[in-house]
């Protein structure tokens, strides 16, 4: 997380919040609301929407 944090700061000019910032599962995040599964039949990671953008 250090070296990806330093790349951010340093090359790009961003500022990266370390308390919200975490390396985890994709399935054990949310994201701006949305959740992440795995479709094993195309073997890959996909974004789930929230109840209320389907509306």
């Amino acid at each position: 997380m250090a070296n990806i944090s330093k790349y951010i700061e340093n090359k790009l000019g961003l500022k990266v919040n370390m308390t919200k910032s975490k390396v985890s599962k994709p399935n054990d995040i949310k994201y701006l609301g949305f959740g992440f599964y795995y479709d094993e039949f195309h073997r890959q990671w996909k974004a789930k929407a929230p109840p209320s953008v389907n509306q």
